[in-house]
């Protein structure tokens, strides 16, 4: 399975998000991993997973003195399978606003980036269709 849909809701009185998660499944999921945080606080990034992977976890530590997070994504992929038809959304929220992101059928999340601003970040996400490789025969 790999992260389908992300809402997140900004909470003033903590300067941070409440954010919630689905998945759906996803055949090009077989072989996962967790690399170590790749972002740093108050900065803005741009990550996608490697080996044509797909998202399948998020997981994010809050600091109370930089009102912000750092974030590491668990990639999963498949050798039988490549990504096509990736494309990156526009921005899903607003300063302080909703964030919401529901994947289209047969999209499937590849990529996520934000861009930091003054205690807030703004999300964009890259999705991908799924294609199978055909083995080739001696």
């Amino acid at each position: 399975k790999s992260i389908s849909v992300i809402t997140a809701s900004y909470n003033p009185a903590s300067g941070d998000r409440l954010w919630a998660f689905e998945c759906r499944d996803n055949r090009a999921c077989k072989i996962t991993e967790w690399p170590s945080y790749v972002t740093s606080f108050q900065v803005s990034f741009e990550y996608e997973c490697p080996y044509n992977g797909f998202i399948t976890g998020i997981s994010s530590i809050y600091n109370n003195i930089y009102k912000d997070r750092r974030f590491k994504f668990q990639c999963s992929h498949n050798p039988n399978y490549t990504k096509k038809k990736c494309k990156w959304s526009g921005y899903l929220n607003d300063p302080y606003g909703i964030l919401v992101f529901r994947s289209k059928r047969r999209f499937y999340l590849s990529g996520i980036k934000s861009d930091f601003h003054f205690n807030y970040r703004r999300w964009k996400v890259k999705c991908c269709t799924l294609k199978y490789k055909k083995s080739k025969k001696n």
